[in-house]
């Protein structure tokens, strides 16, 4: 008689169970659900802010009141700077260049290393003391000065500035093809002039300076000018030394070098060409 009360509570426990796994729906259907426990638990790709973007947090503001404040999850910040990058226009050979892998082999590359990695703490500054926006790399080629202002350009992108790298030939072959078309033409000065940072890279690239038309110096002078009036961060390389500059066109190149503060004008003539060096 006891076994079988026994039997009958054990059963009796079984369906109390059951029953709590289920839901029933009318008078004849039961849905099985699952208990807190036997959920799955969601995935998330932030752990953080948990895929919302924001952070959320409570801070205790004027008169003892408590104000609930929100600021950006670092994995929006990412996402955002991932899409500077792609949208920088550089290669996938140059997004790799950084301060870390430029080979200094000779006094002349370290100092200028040195002066590039001072250009940028100094623009990220936030409470900046110096007047430079730009900074000028000129010498030879193969001595280092791609590589250079692109790990500094890739360390703009990385800070969250938008950035674009413009090769001078390809840019004013652009321009001119645009000439006639109104539109097509502002869209690419607009790229040029809106980003917070932007690499000409070979300016004025030329086998003499009477090569230069007064359509692409024209180009080039719509673009400086407005960076240059706006104070918009701006680097350049060139083969062209400053005497050459200042034949091409005095004006601009007097605003190049106020731009650069007098002090982020990289000479890099001595060093030989690297390149060439690497292969022999």
């Amino acid at each position: 008689m006891q076994e079988q009360q026994t039997n009958q509570n054990n059963l009796t426990h079984q369906n109390t169970t059951q029953s709590q796994k289920t839901q029933t729906v009318g008078n004849t259907q039961t849905i099985p659900t699952l208990s807190n426990q036997e959920r799955p638990k969601k995935v998330y790709q932030c752990d953080i802010c948990h895929d919302e973007g924001f952070i959320f947090y409570k801070k205790r503001g004027y008169g003892d009141e408590i104000y609930e404040y929100s600021k950006r999850c670092e994995c929006q910040i990412a996402k955002e700077n991932q899409k500077n990058i792609e949208k920088s226009d550089l290669s996938e050979i140059y997004r790799r260049c950084t301060f870390a892998n430029y080979i200094v082999g000779t006094k002349e590359q370290g100092e200028a290393k040195e002066k590039a990695v001072g250009f940028y703490r100094e623009c990220t500054n936030p409470n900046p003391v110096s007047t430079a926006y730009g900074m000028l790399f000129y010498g030879q080629s193969g001595a280092g000065k791609t590589h250079l202002a692109i790990s500094t350009l890739n360390n703009f992108l990385q800070y969250g500035k938008t950035g674009l790298y413009v090769n001078y030939l390809e840019l004013v072959r652009k321009l001119s093809q645009f000439s006639m078309d109104y539109m097509q033409y502002n869209q690419e000065i607009s790229k040029c002039i809106s980003v917070d940072v932007l690499l000409i890279d070979d300016l004025f690239k030329s086998k003499s300076n009477s090569d230069i038309s007064s359509a692409k110096l024209t180009y080039m002078i719509e673009i400086i000018n407005h960076r240059y009036y706006n104070k918009k961060i701006t680097m350049f390389t060139t083969e062209k030394s400053i005497d050459d500059l200042l034949t091409i066109d005095e004006s601009l190149a007097s605003r190049i070098v106020q731009m650069t503060d007098d002090r982020y004008i990289l000479n890099m003539n001595n060093v030989a060409n690297f390149r060439l060096n690497k292969q022999s």
